[in-house]
């Protein structure tokens, strides 16, 4: 199977790909830090605040790809909330423009109904000193506009061991025509 743009196939890519996950380095996140969150004012509002306290909210640059201009926006905040999220995957949105830097580029999605396209990527992270593989896409839609959203996937069961996964669908907003995030992570990054 070929189509990478360089003629390489799919077993010389993941082999690529799993020699950069491999030397990404292993971003930390606890959950500590929410737990002091002000949620009088709703969980949302006050994650957003922190998200807008902690320089979280606004443009980042993959190095893999070279990409500038992924945005982390108060929408991204709530799509990761809303699809299932629990406290490790929040607290990972502390980490996000630091994935985004250091995530690996894994595949792009073809072009949806709703003209966006999902490009995939893997970073990891010790969050409260369980290690896991965070699959993220960014969304770019018809106009060239790149945004971001993640889930979990223990480091183990990503790897070729066994563990839970904490999965659930990227954008609602977007039909499932596309594998889940943590199959096209482990597709690049499983030992066979």
């Amino acid at each position: 199977m070929t189509g990478f743009g360089n003629g390489e196939d799919f077993e010389e890519r993941r082999k690529r790909v799993r020699r950069k996950f491999e030397q990404a380095p292993l971003l930390s996140a606890n959950t500590t830090e929410l737990k002091v969150l002000d949620k009088s004012r709703g969980i949302m509002k006050s994650l957003i605040g922190w998200a807008e306290k902690n320089g979280i909210l606004g443009k980042h640059r993959n190095n893999d790809t070279g990409w500038d201009g992924i945005a982390i926006t108060r929408t991204s905040i709530r799509d990761v909330v809303k699809h299932h999220a629990g406290d490790r995957k929040i607290a990972t949105l502390r980490i996000a423009p630091e994935l985004i830097q250091t995530g690996v580029y894994l595949e792009t999605t073809a072009r949806n109904a709703y003209d966006r396209t999902s490009h995939i990527f893997a970073g990891k992270a010790k969050i409260d000193d369980e290690e896991y593989v965070i699959g993220f896409i960014i969304t770019e839609d018809g106009n060239g506009r790149r945004y971001y959203n993640h889930e979990l996937t223990e480091m183990n069961k990503a790897l070729g061991g066994s563990g839970q996964t904490e999965e659930a669908p990227a954008f609602t907003s977007t039909p499932a025509v596309r594998e889940p995030i943590s199959i096209i992570v482990r597709k690049y990054l499983f030992v066979k």
